[in-house]
């Protein structure tokens, strides 16, 4: 699986200023009661500046559970039937926990190769079926948990469009 970085392009807070876009003025109006922020020449063009609003640091492990036993019952049978590609149904998932970590998605998926993923991220107690976001306010990436060993990212979830 790759992982992308965002752009500022993508950001509904991003604005320009000016008729040719290599010679712009770049501004993040994503500060809450204060005017927008102008890019220094000196930001990168693509890639968010350190001071984005919308950056979380440290990155955030968020773990969904399921919102009652029905819907444990069904995202089990459904795992059944689908043991290579799962692909749980939001609806049947609710925030349980969240605990800051300082790992990337990336850095999280290939160490969940490598480790055992209570040695990665300590306290954490998840459980099979249940789903696993790292998000740093930018982007967040989602992986379906089998086992201490076994995640599969999750290209379709999307926790806000349950509620």
């Amino acid at each position: 699986m790759k992982f992308y970085d965002p752009t500022c392009q993508e950001c509904p807070f991003y604005q320009t200023v000016g008729s040719h876009t290599l010679n712009a003025t770049r501004y993040c109006s994503g500060f809450p009661r204060r005017k927008p922020k102008r890019f220094p020449r000196s930001a990168p063009k693509f890639k968010p500046p350190k001071w984005c609003p919308r950056r979380l640091s440290p990155a955030v492990c968020r773990v969904f559970g399921f919102k009652d036993e029905e819907s444990e019952w069904l995202e089990f049978l459904l795992r059944q039937d689908n043991r290579r590609h799962p692909c749980p149904l939001s609806s049947h998932y609710s925030p349980r926990t969240e605990i800051p970590t300082g790992l990337t998605a990336k850095q999280f998926f290939t160490s969940v190769k490598e480790e055992c993923l209570s040695q990665i991220i300590p306290g954490l107690d998840v459980r099979p079926g249940e789903v696993i976001c790292i998000d740093d306010g930018l982007k967040p990436y989602y992986f379906y948990y089998r086992s201490d060993y076994e995640i599969s990212p999750l290209l379709g979830f999307n926790p806000t469009k349950a509620r």
